[in-house]
Formats: structure tokens, sequence, C-alpha cells
């Protein structure tokens, strides 16, 4: 019997038609006929014509799928479903709404630990300066280190506060209505608002106090400015 490489159409003497190309692959066609032809036209071809039948592994992909090759094509790029578009923009719909409070809190929470570093770390410096030298600082400018402090404290005295505003040494003066002799004040300065976020105070006083605004070491001001008591 005639291997696969040495058929001939004289072998299959019916409307099937053999073919190899310069690779050697086998290439189908029907001659009357327009369309591809299907594995069974080959089956009832080649029981007809008495020839032995091809084992499927050697037949080209194309023939083991039905349809032709451009059917596969559109049939691999069908579009998605307006039902289909919709599921899937309520489903990151729903993770969105899951993921903004817990996003939100823990940016809460960097904030209030970023400014309770600051807060505690400008306190230890004044009431070291106060233990060495037997008398508080002079009340300062909002943004300005007072100039007893000028070799001590920190840098970032002068910069936005992680709640927004800018940080005041208070003495001896109303600390914005809140009765305190000495005190850090964080408040509104031009073009640099303090955050009016009421969760986030409450946050920070309960850090660093009794958690209540309104007593304690932490309080709001007047003018909504976030008062730290060192001395009352």
């Amino acid at each position: 019997m005639p291997t696969l490489g040495v058929w001939r159409k004289e072998f299959l003497p019916c409307k099937l038609r053999l073919k190899f190309s310069r690779n050697r692959e086998l290439f189908p066609f029907v001659a009357d006929q327009l369309r591809q032809p299907s594995l069974a036209d080959i089956v009832l071809c080649q029981n007809a014509c008495g020839v032995p039948l091809y084992h499927p592994s050697l037949l080209p992909l194309n023939f083991l799928m039905p349809g032709s090759l451009h059917d596969m094509h559109r049939r691999g790029t069908r579009a998605f479903t307006l039902v289909e578009i919709m599921v899937v923009v309520v489903i990151i719909g729903i993770l969105a709404a899951a993921g903004i409070p817990t996003y939100r809190h823990i940016t809460m929470r960097a904030k209030v630990t970023a400014l309770e570093n600051d807060l505690r770390q400008f306190s230890t410096v004044i009431q070291t300066y106060t233990t060495q030298n037997g008398h508080w600082p002079a009340d300062g400018d909002p943004g300005v280190i007072p100039p007893e402090l000028a070799a001590t404290l920190p840098n970032n005295f002068v910069g936005t506060s992680p709640f927004g505003g800018v940080y005041k040494w208070n003495y001896d003066v109303s600390a914005d209505g809140v009765t305190a002799k000495a005190a850090l004040i964080v408040q509104t300065a031009a073009g640099n608002p303090l955050s009016d976020d009421e969760e986030m105070f409450l946050m920070l006083d309960k850090q660093m106090d009794d958690g209540v605004l309104d007593t304690g070491n932490v309080q709001v001001g007047s003018t909504n400015s976030l008062v730290y008591i060192i001395e009352k």
C-alpha cells in the first residue's frame, strides 16, 4: 500500500482529490463543490473507493473541526454581550464600595500617627528647654520656630501638618479659646487649611488622650484648630 507521502489522485478514483504543498502538508479539496469536505465526506468517499481510511491524527486540523477556518475565526472573536458587560461593571462597583472604607481608615490612621509623633516630639523638645532654662519659650507665630528653639526644634515644625494647616507654639495667651498656659496648636493658615474631619480628630484624641474633644489635653478650639495642651 502506498504511504502518505506518495498518494496520487489515481489511487482515489472518486470526487475527492489530494494535493500536497511544498512543506508536505496535506490540503484536501473537492473538485465539484465549493465547501470544504468534512470528515464524513472523506470516510464515505474512501469507503466507496475501497481505499484504506486515514488515521485521524494524519488529517489536518480543519478536517476535525466543523465549518471553515473563517467560521472558526468568527466564533473565536465573539464580542461580549450587554448582560456580560453589566455583570462585570456591577462586580467592579461592589469591590470598589467594599474597598473605599478600608482605604479611608488606613489613610486616616497614617495621618493620625504622623501628627501624634510630631506633637510628642515638639513637646519633648520644649519641655527639655523649659527644664534646662527654668521658663517656657516666648509665644510664637504660626509656622515659625521660636528663636529659643531654633537649634533644637525639628524643621517639620515650619511645614504643613499631616492634618493640613501649620503648627504654632502658644504660651501664656488664649489657645484659640482653650484655657492653657503652654500648648501646641495646629491651625489654618493662608492657603493651607486644616482638615475639618471630626472623625480624624477623635481618632487622634483616643490615641493621645481621653477620646473626648471638649476635655483633656487634646481639644478643638473655637475656630476648629487642634490644641495639644502641655501645661494647663
